[in-house]
């Protein structure tokens, strides 16, 4: 939850509207990243030549759970923006 609303002295619901937006957009590019480097880079045959190959990729694996568990809180930012600019 936000607290900022639109009013006279400060920004437009539309301001708030084009924020929600930004946010939003760069928090589906950045999922659709992370999904093609899950795809690409964290599969088996890049860690054949590391030692304890199942440990590490796990590890990598529970970094890109983590990556995308911050990227839910920069949704639920995005939306809040957006339930903000129509208050009132």
């Amino acid at each position: 939850m936000i607290y900022a609303t639109p009013n006279r002295n400060g920004n437009t619901k539309r301001h708030f509207y084009d924020a929600a937006i930004k946010v939003l957009a760069a928090e589906l590019a950045l999922r659709e990243a992370l999904r093609e480097a899950d795809a690409n880079i964290l599969h088996g045959r890049n860690y054949q030549t590391v030692p304890d190959e199942q440990f590490c990729r796990a590890h990598d694996r529970a970094e890109m759970v983590k990556a995308f568990k911050n990227l839910d809180e920069v949704h639920t930012f995005g939306m809040d923006l957006s339930r903000a600019g129509m208050a009132k």
